[in-house]
């Protein structure tokens, strides 16, 4: 399989995709699902939470469902990476494959990178996941199951191995303090009434050069990343909390309901009530 390929099985919870050269994502996006990115090749620069990231090949992330990020390749970068979807359904193995997911992201912005003498197994591992979602022959979905397993345990055994990012240190690119430091308070305040001139007044700037630096920065608009942030925090409540549509858009910090109900279906794909239906139900 050295051509490009995305194969799923929506029942098993699993999708598996390979890119042998991605391009840049358009939109700032999110999901119900865990991911997995491995960089097979090349490099690729990703905002991930709060922090711009630099991977290079034999670099992998696991990012946390409903987690708006954002991955781009600047104009020097080129990339092959494999991705790999889960929505682990309830029964045998959900614990453990969860248990596996969470002691992957053990802090926001970590790259795992995983040692060259261990990448081969990773390669191995997508690929066989991948022929399993092919073929389907009998008893595929347990041979599937197990094939994430192992890709996730090869992962954890990279995690605090010696040669965890001694290339040339810490992953993050350098943001200008400006930004880091204002990027930081907005994820404590995005509950409250922001305008531009207020943001710009908190960082000494004229709205017009933080609207141009944020953008440098993260790749999002200063009003993507506010309204990713809202609702980010109304998706955890829709499914955490009894609170009412109109009462957790007031609480995330959205003028108007029909304000809120618009940015939740353009980023979501799915109205507040449609999401928090879905997702008691167990589905993504």
């Amino acid at each position: 399989m050295n051509e490009g390929y995305r194969l799923e099985d929506p029942d098993l919870g699993l999708s598996v995709i390979y890119k042998p050269r991605a391009g840049t994502n358009k939109e700032r996006h999110r999901h119900g699902s865990w991911e997995l990115l491995y960089l097979d090749s090349g490099e690729r620069t990703f905002f991930h939470g709060s922090a711009t990231l630099r991977l290079r090949s034999g670099d992998a992330m696991i990012i946390r469902p409903g987690l708006v990020h954002r991955a781009l390749n600047r104009q020097e970068e080129t990339c092959s990476l494999y991705n790999l979807y889960l929505s682990p359904p309830e029964g045998e193995g959900y614990s453990q494959v969860l248990s596996l997911l969470e002691g992957c992201v053990p802090s926001e912005g970590s790259v795992i990178s995983v040692p060259e003498r261990s990448r081969y197994k990773v390669v191995r591992y997508f690929s066989d996941l991948a022929r399993e979602l092919e073929a389907r022959e009998r008893g595929y979905r347990d041979a599937a199951w197990s094939t994430a397993i192992l890709l996730l345990t090869e992962l954890s055994r990279s995690i605090g191995n010696a040669s965890q990012r001694s290339r040339e240190g810490n992953p993050r690119i350098g943001m200008r303090l400006e930004i880091a430091e204002l990027v930081d308070w907005m994820a404590a305040h995005f509950r409250e009434p922001l305008s531009l001139k207020a943001l710009a007044r908190r960082v000494s700037l004229s709205p017009s050069h933080l609207s141009r630096l944020f953008h440098r920065e993260t790749r999002f608009t200063l009003v993507e990343y506010l309204t990713a942030l809202r609702i980010q925090e109304a998706c955890r409540l829709l499914e955490e909390s009894s609170l009412r549509v109109t009462e957790i858009a007031e609480a995330c910090g959205f003028g108007s309901f029909p304000q809120f109900g618009r940015s939740f279906r353009l980023l979501t794909g799915q109205s507040p009530l449609g999401y928090r239906k879905a997702r008691r139900k167990g589905r993504y």
